[in-house]
C-alpha cells in the first residue's frame, strides 16, 4: 500500500491532455520559467548572430567596392599604358646622329665611285 500511495502522489510533468479537440500541456511553473529563460537566451543569441552577420556583410560590401575600384583604376591605367605602347610602336624610329653620319658617308662614297667609273669610260 505504501508503494502504491507513493506512485499515485508522484506526478510527472509536463502532461499532455486533450481538451475540446486541442492538445493542452500542463507543466510546473518552474518548468515554464526554465523554458522562457532558454527561449530568451536563444532569441538573444540569434539576434546577436544576425547583427554580426549584418556587420560582416557591410564590411564585405565595402571591401568588395574598394577592390573593384582598385581593379577599375588598374584597368584604366593598363589601357592608357597599352595605348601609349601601341602609339610608340607605330611611330617611326628616330635615327641617331651616328647613323646619319654613316648614311652621308655612304652616299659620298657611292658618288665618288660613279664619278671614277665615268672617268674611266672616256
Amino acid at each position: 500500500m505504501l508503494i502504491l500511495s507513493f506512485h499515485l502522489s508522484y506526478s510527472q510533468y509536463p502532461v499532455k491532455r486533450l481538451y475540446r479537440g486541442d492538445s493542452v500541456v500542463i507543466m510546473k511553473v518552474s518548468q515554464a520559467d526554465t523554458i522562457n529563460l532558454l527561449f530568451n537566451s536563444y532569441n538573444n543569441t540569434i539576434n546577436t548572430l544576425k547583427d554580426s552577420l549584418t556587420i560582416k556583410k557591410e564590411k564585405y560590401d565595402s571591401i568588395y567596392k574598394k577592390i573593384h575600384y582598385k581593379e577599375d583604376s588598374i584597368n584604366l591605367w593598363k589601357g592608357k599604358y597599352q595605348t601609349s605602347v601601341d602609339l610608340f610602336r607605330l611611330r617611326p624610329k628616330a635615327k641617331s646622329y651616328e647613323a646619319e653620319k654613316l648614311d652621308f658617308a655612304q652616299k659620298i662614297i657611292l658618288i665618288a665611285i660613279i664619278l671614277v667609273q665615268f672617268q674611266s669610260l672616256k
